[in-house]
């Protein structure tokens, strides 16, 4: 069927008009495109801006705030160092004050042991010279008895020569003679006059070179409260044998 122009310019009316509207559409997407794009931009400068003022308005009052705990830290450090000082100070005057009074009591004390090692001397001086006078007493007067006779002169009863180391450490005549009892009893009383008797213990402790020497013991010999017969005895049994040679 033939075409006629009207129908032919409908039809291109048509298609102009349908390019028309698409290229219209199209510049309206293209600008909804930009648009936004365009709002994200803004919106992310505008966020970026606002953290920025508050980061700095947190920052300086924190340098502040430091600044401030120095300052007192500071004015606390030096308060705490006046503080020690007056402590120290104070400590300081009592230990000298201590020592001062250590020293008097120190003088005092040297002062009594002087007076006190000095009466010491002189008592066992005093007793030293009664005991050697007891103990020649003691002989003459028992030399002067009657022998007796019986079993009262056997044993330790016996009278018999004192040991040579007795004789010199109780101070007696060559030759005494005496029981063993009597012996016991000037050997008690001259260890007490000699301080070698402890109190506490009732333990003989021969602390003198001399009198270590005469007994024929090291010094510092210990002789115990029940062991002082077997002490004597065993002198005995030296001086039997050293005669017996």
């Amino acid at each position: 069927m033939p075409y006629s122009s009207d129908d032919n310019d409908s039809s291109n009316h048509t298609d102009s008009e349908s390019e028309t509207d698409s290229e219209s559409t199209s510049e309206t997407q293209v600008v909804n495109n930009d648009s936004t794009l365009s709002e994200p931009d803004t919106s992310s400068e505008t966020t970026s801006e606002t953290p920025a003022v508050n980061n700095d308005s947190i920052l300086s009052e924190s340098d502040s705030e430091n600044n401030d705990s120095i300052t007192e830290s500071t004015k606390n450090t030096k308060l705490k160092s006046i503080d020690y000082l007056k402590v120290y100070d104070e400590k300081r005057s009592n230990y000298n004050d201590l020592l001062i009074t250590f020293q008097t009591s120190e003088k005092k004390y040297e002062k009594l042991k002087k007076e006190f090692y000095s009466e010491k001397r002189k008592v066992e001086k005093e007793l030293n010279i009664i005991f050697s006078k007891l103990s020649k007493k003691l002989t003459r007067e028992f030399g002067k008895r009657k022998t007796r006779t019986g079993n009262n002169n056997s044993g330790l009863m016996k009278v018999v020569p004192v040991p040579e180391r007795l004789v010199k450490y109780l101070d007696l005549a060559e030759g005494t003679k005496l029981a063993r009892p009597q012996i016991t009893k000037l050997l008690n009383a001259k260890f007490k006059a000699d301080g070698f008797k402890e109190e506490l213990t009732n333990k003989t402790v021969i602390s003198s070179s001399k009198a270590a020497k005469k007994l024929g013991v090291q010094k510092g010999a210990i002789i115990e409260p029940r062991g002082l017969q077997t002490f004597i005895a065993k002198i005995f049994k030296d001086d039997k044998e050293a005669n017996s040679v």
